[in-house]
């Protein structure tokens, strides 16, 4: 449910085209792959209904870090991409059910966003270090 999510608010965003989702290899999974611009996106996807054990993209750790470069380098490869000439990124959209809203987080924008679940309305929020957005 939270890389549906994801993808919808990568989409309704416009800033990015996602190009696969749920890419699969023997090494592991990266949950979206998006084109920004000239650059490959690598978006690992969290979400909580409560934060009990923390903020979702807690939950990224270095071990789980370094397996998404793994994937993702194989991705470059195996796409006939030279690792040394491709612009990319990783970025970890962290999403939290909130009562009638879902907050996300993107490491790209840092930021925290309250979305309605029908996605129309997006509330300004601070993010969770406590600094405003826009």
């Amino acid at each position: 449910m939270g890389e549906e999510i994801a993808s919808r608010i990568v989409i309704r965003q416009g800033k990015m085209k996602i190009i696969e989702r749920n890419f699969r290899s023997r090494i592991g999974e990266i949950d979206i792959i998006a084109l920004d611009k000239n650059t490959l996106v690598f978006i690992e996807v969290k979400s909580r209904a409560v934060l009990n054990a923390g903020f979702p993209e807690e939950s990224v750790t270095k071990y789980k870090q370094d397996k998404i470069r793994k994937v993702a380098l194989y991705y470059l490869i195996s796409q006939g991409y030279n690792p040394n000439h491709t612009n990319y990124r990783f970025d970890v959209i962290s999403i939290t059910f909130n009562g009638d809203c879902l907050l996300y987080t993107s490491d790209a924008a840092d930021d925290l966003l309250c979305v309605d679940l029908g996605g129309r309305r997006i509330i300004k929020k601070k993010n969770h270090r406590n600094q405003t957005i826009y």
